[in-house]
């Protein structure tokens, strides 16, 4: 079908959609999944510890349990109506996401999906889930992180750009920037170096769109205040925003933000809550005409009760783990889900 067809068509069922439904929001999620493998051996990867043979013993009911309580998770974050765009990571590859959106209870919510296939040495990708009325993906490319002879290949940039129900056009970019895995201040430059290419993409994109509108999400591994989201994406913590943001600067929502039960963080480490999982957004996205957003309109999703178990101290509570090392605990993935609304 022409495309310009194709996107008329999807402005008139968006159209229907809110009339009949009255929403006039659209939402963005991401969430890091915790290691979500098939149970068959990929060649050339390094998936052993997530075969049936290995020491977790991961077969297929495990992942079958594994995909359920995802699925439970996603259509709880969306409550009364399913989130129109996630972001996810920690992704073995596409027939991953296939038998999520199909096999599982997403399948009566309609989702589709796009995935990357990265050279990740574990075979681990990033992608998008999206309601097709709500999100018409336009084009969709990969943005390679370049990588030394000392460090593992990490994985690529997703990036999707399409048009949201409010009839604007976006550029979502779903990161899984290098770990902390050695310490964080050896890693460091790995996660520049992420930073720096996607920074290089979006000056150049700049140039010939100058109102994109920028949305970032992802496991960056690092917070708002480290080198490379403050230095290398020369972003701004989203609090800071006072009515004039730089409609091309970037601004980082999920700085210092709480759940609705006052979780301080995505993932714990040693009994400290980190915000590693990010949502940023262009300036333009903050003010103006169309699709925006504020620092209030972001959240931890925090208040889904399964995703969540007691610490060891009894008082507190920590993400439920799929797996503590090679232990099952048969949880859901060791980081919450950030979500945000934006409003048209």
């Amino acid at each position: 079908m022409n495309s310009r067809y194709t996107i008329i068509i999807f402005i008139l069922l968006s159209l229907l959609s809110q009339t009949v439904s009255g929403q006039r929001w659209f939402r963005v999620a991401h969430y890091n999944m915790e290691n979500v493998f098939d149970t068959i051996h990929d060649a050339g990867k390094t998936d052993e510890g997530f075969l049936p043979a290995s020491e977790r013993e991961w077969d297929s009911r495990k992942y079958r349990t594994k995909l359920a309580n995802l699925a439970r998770a996603i259509a709880g974050m969306g409550q009364t109506q399913p989130v129109d765009v996630i972001g996810v990571c920690e992704v073995e590859n596409d027939s991953v996401l296939r038998d999520l959106t199909e096999r599982t209870m997403l399948r009566r919510l309609g989702y589709k999906y796009i995935a990357t296939s990265s050279n990740d040495v574990r075979g681990i990708d990033v992608g998008l889930l999206y309601q097709p009325e709500r999100f018409l993906p336009l084009s969709v490319d990969t943005i390679s992180v370049p990588y030394d002879s000392i460090e593992r290949p990490t994985r690529d940039i997703l990036h999707v750009c399409g048009m949201a129900a409010s009839g604007d056009t976006l550029h979502i970019f779903v990161n899984h920037w290098p770990s902390r895995r050695g310490g964080k201040l050896v890693t460091q430059d790995y996660r520049m170096r992420a930073a720096r290419t996607i920074m290089q993409f979006l000056d150049s994109l700049f140039v010939s769109e100058p109102d994109a509108k920028i949305i970032l999400v992802g496991d960056f591994n690092d917070e708002y205040r480290d080198n490379s989201i403050r230095h290398g994406l020369r972003a701004r913590a989203g609090f800071d925003y006072k009515g004039e943001a730089d409609p091309r600067g970037l601004y980082v929502l999920t700085a210092r933000k709480k759940g609705r039960n006052g979780i301080k963080g995505t993932y714990k480490y040693r009994g400290r809550w980190n915000q590693l999982d990010q949502i940023i957004v262009s300036g333009n996205l903050l003010q103006g005409r169309g699709l925006r957003t504020s620092y209030d309109d972001c959240r931890i999703v925090d208040d889904i009760p399964f995703l969540l178990e007691k610490d060891k101290n009894g008082k507190s509570v920590k993400p439920r783990h799929t797996y503590y090392g090679t232990y099952y605990r048969g949880g859901t993935s060791d980081h919450l889900p950030v979500i945000a609304v934006f409003h048209y």
